[in-house]
Formats: structure tokens, C-alpha cells, sequence
């Protein structure tokens, strides 16, 4: 079994440089979470809220 390390030196960008990416990859941020234990972000596909309402 192979032994855990450390990702050290690693480049996580900030929330609002974040959420341009995703926007450019067609993704939303639902919940972006920036602890000292842990970095999580939980993203979705962009929904177009005024087609869903022409269905409606």
C-alpha cells in the first residue's frame, strides 16, 4: 500500500478568480468552503433561468 503525503506548494486561487473559471467553463460555485484543514468547492452546470421559466 502506498503511503499519503503532503501536497505542499500548492496554488489554489482565490474565491472570485474561482468563480471566473468556473463561469468560463459554463460551472456556477454552489459552495465554496476555505478552511485551514481543508479547501472544497462544489460547483454545478450554469442553468439558463430564463428558458427554464419560457417552459413554465
Amino acid at each position: 500500500m502506498k503511503r499519503a503525503f503532503v501536497v505542499s506548494n500548492d496554488f489554489l486561487p482565490n474565491e472570485s478568480e474561482l468563480r471566473r473559471l468556473l463561469s468560463q467553463a459554463g460551472l456556477e460555485m454552489v459552495r465554496p468552503e476555505d478552511t485551514s484543514d481543508y479547501y472544497l468547492v462544489i460547483a454545478c452546470k450554469k442553468l439558463d433561468y430564463f428558458k427554464l421559466e419560457a417552459n413554465v
